[in-house]
């Protein structure tokens, strides 16, 4: 029996790739959320973009595309898909959450405080929603909506790293550094994997004249949460000021996809 030519044998590899290749908006779905399991972010955003294109009215795709844009640090990209995904599902928590901390991220508080509050349970609250929301509540300067988050907050979570690190954002957003410090710290020793709290603590003692213990504290947020908007644009300023151009140019430009604004 003759052994079949090369050619023939590409043709057979081609055909077998193109059988294999997502034909419906469904199959670019299960693409998306399969590439989305494996840590490629960038192209699952693409295969949800291609679901989308198909057919755009499957709802779930686009709060799979906000997750996918906001796993990836794309913060404002995550904000448009959220919002649809809403707009037929008001009452979802969990999307309502995730647009809430990506507003929080781009440093629009008022709104970030607004949505997170939405996304709230009253008769069984989280305590990782309400973290942030008493964070954007500081940061928009309703302090006594933020004391109240902070109080059920201690309810809730006890003498946590969570608690101490929304006590030190309330003194920070206060002007009171050096207490500030001292809940930074607090929270940092309770537990150092806490997003956020190396930069508050770098920023703190930056108001000190600190700049060296700040930008080794900048550098460990970054390693927990490399697209931290402020992070990132903090460390730039300091390495820029000492001439190290390169590294501060790249850590701007991730500050500027987490916030373009």
């Amino acid at each position: 029996m003759p052994r079949p030519s090369r050619e023939a044998l590409l043709i057979l590899w081609l055909a077998a790739g193109l059988a294999a290749q997502p034909k419906t908006a469904e199959d670019w779905s299960n693409e998306g959320a399969r590439l989305a399991s494996a840590g490629q972010i960038d192209r699952a955003v693409e295969a949800y973009h291609r679901a989308l294109k198909l057919n755009p009215k499957l709802t779930p795709v686009y709060l799979n595309l906000g997750i996918a844009y906001f796993r990836g640090g794309r913060y404002a990209e995550a904000e448009k898909p959220l919002r649809r995904f809403l707009a037929a599902e008001t009452g979802h928590r969990q999307a309502r959450h995730l647009l809430g901390l990506c507003l929080l991220e781009q440093g629009q508080f008022a709104k970030a405080a607004e949505q997170l509050d939405a996304a709230r349970d009253r008769e069984a609250p989280d305590v990782s929603l309400l973290l942030p929301l008493a964070t954007a509540y500081y940061r928009a300067g309703r302090e006594a909506e933020a004391q109240r988050a902070v109080h059920e907050l201690l309810e809730r979570g006890g003498d946590s790293a969570e608690v101490h690190l929304v006590l030190g954002i309330g003194h920070a957003e206060g002007n009171d550094t050096a207490k500030a410090v001292e809940e930074f710290e607090t929270a940092r020793r309770l537990n150092p994997k806490l997003p956020w709290v190396h930069k508050w603590l770098a920023e703190s003692l930056m108001k000190l004249s600190r700049e060296s213990e700040a930008t080794a504290l900048y550098r460990q947020e970054l390693l927990l949460n490399p697209t931290d908007a402020e992070a990132n644009y903090q460390l730039a300023a300091v390495l820029e000021r000492r001439g190290e151009d390169v590294e501060a140019e790249k850590l701007l430009r991730t500050a500027l996809g987490a916030r373009p604004n």
